[in-house]
């Protein structure tokens, strides 16, 4: 499905009823939002961020406690950290290099349990959200990577993965010690 005018159609038949999720159009200035939804029974490493043409990036991470919402924070008012034109420049170039706007709405691996990673841009006065189901490519490495706090931005995919299971190890409820008998 190509690019349109018209904004994010929503989310694609197999998630209709997922509610809590951002669907509202993106504003003038808005380059993009990226949206991580765990597929599993926890929303504790839920996060999403806005991010402006001006680089201006606005994250919220979810907090662990247990909630029905896909998000249960708010975005910041107060932008997270603000990108670098170069950073802004390798976002679009990411765009182009995966052919964002002419992709699919839906683009889905199958696996057990996983991930959806929701990405909505904007470039000129066309709009495209794409729903990836497990997926993985360039523009995904590179947008999940800016959620990390600016010291902690990943130079390798690897760095990228090591710093958000760290962090979702520490989002795990306490191992009480008990084995199941």
């Amino acid at each position: 499905m190509p690019a349109t005018n018209d904004g994010p159609a929503g989310p694609p038949p197999p998630f209709q009823d997922m509610t809590g999720q951002e669907t509202a159009p993106l504003t003038d200035g808005t380059l993009l939002r990226y949206q991580y939804i765990a597929l599993a029974p926890t929303v504790a490493t839920n996060f999403r961020y806005v991010l402006h043409d001006d680089g201006r990036l606005y994250f919220a991470q979810n907090s662990s406690a247990p909630n029905d919402p896909i998000y249960n924070t708010p975005l910041p008012s107060e932008p997270t950290r603000t990108l670098s034109e170069s950073e802004l420049a390798a976002v679009n170039a990411a765009l182009d290099a995966v052919d964002f706007f002419n992709q699919p709405a839906l683009v889905s691996v199958k696996a057990r349990g996983g991930a959806l990673m929701v990405v909505a841009a904007r470039r000129g006065d066309m709009v495209h959200e794409v729903w990836y189901e497990n997926g993985n490519n360039a523009l995904l490495e590179l947008l999940h990577g800016l959620a990390l706090p600016e010291e902690n931005t990943p130079t390798t995919v690897q760095d990228s993965m090591a710093y958000w299971d760290a962090v979702w190890e520490d989002m795990s409820p306490a191992d009480d010690g008990d084995e199941d008998e």
